[in-house]
């Protein structure tokens, strides 16, 4: 509650800046340009028009592409996998399906890049926020935020949490339950030991600098439970699918993801 106040406190006292472009926003709102065709779009307006200037907004927000049905990367071209991008048709992943704001790519993944780099808790926020609306304004019945029973952001290893003190996944998980009025739980799944950076990995790689790397507290009733798991951005998705493994492992019913942005080059 303070903090909210200190925000609005401060709003009042400098002009309100775009955080993709950094122009100021004067008293023209998001609302008031007319860049608002979609329902993510119209829900965020309001508290979020603030934020966002309409052109880095138009960046953000492609309307009008086709999604992959299991991760929701925007394709680009047509493929012959039936609503699959290449990426995920035959890949053994143990969720069901994702959600994404966007690709990884343009203002998007400088944004994410500006978040971890700068430990920008402000830009985590808003990306919180996008992916709740996403959420929202979802029409599959697998993405219907009253349907979900916790979200569970992607857990660090405490020695990474020691050298970074910014955890990117759970400030966005908060944003994004906020919003939603999902619950959120960040005590059940824990990284047990230190990674790699996928990054620097084979896909074959990933899967297996992954395994047994997490763990899930055994008092923990995940019976008939249906989980999203929550995540900055998803690339070959060995982390996702391997905490899906072992939360279904637990009896979880159903195990979706969330993510800001899809990483992979998938078109």
């Amino acid at each position: 509650m303070r903090t909210n106040v200190i925000r609005r406190l401060v709003s009042l006292i400098f002009p309100a800046s775009c955080l993709g472009c950094a122009a100021e926003l004067g008293q023209r709102s998001l609302a008031e340009s007319g860049d608002t065709d979609d329902a993510s779009a119209l829900g965020f307006m309001g508290w979020q028009a603030s934020h966002w200037c309409s052109d880095c907004w138009r960046r953000l927000s492609p309307i009008g592409r086709s999604r992959c049905d299991r991760c929701s990367a925007i394709l680009y071209q047509s493929n012959p996998f039936l609503g699959e991008c290449a990426l995920c048709h035959g890949s053994d992943l143990r969720f069901t399906k994702a959600i994404a704001v966007g690709n990884y790519q343009g203002l998007l993944q400088e944004l994410i890049i500006r978040m971890k780099g700068q430990q920008d808790e402000s830009i985590a926020i808003q990306l919180g926020q996008m992916l709740g609306y996403e959420l929202l304004a979802s029409d599959s019945s697998d993405f219907d935020p009253l349907g979900y029973d916790l979200a569970i952001p992607v857990p660090s290893h405490w020695f990474r949490k020691l050298k970074r003190g910014f955890q990117a996944a759970d400030v966005i998980c908060e944003s994004m339950c906020g919003l939603t009025g999902i619950k959120k739980s960040s005590s059940i799944v824990k990284a047990i030991r230190s990674t790699k950076k996928q990054g620097t990995l084979s896909s074959a790689g990933r899967v297996s600098n992954v395994r047994g790397a997490f763990s899930i507290r055994p008092t923990v009733p995940l019976a008939g439970k249906r989980v999203l798991i929550v995540d900055d951005v998803m690339t070959s998705g060995a982390t996702t699918s391997e905490i899906a493994r072992i939360l279904i492992t637990q009896g979880a019913e159903e195990v979706n993801v969330a993510v800001v942005a899809r990483g992979a080059r998938v078109s």
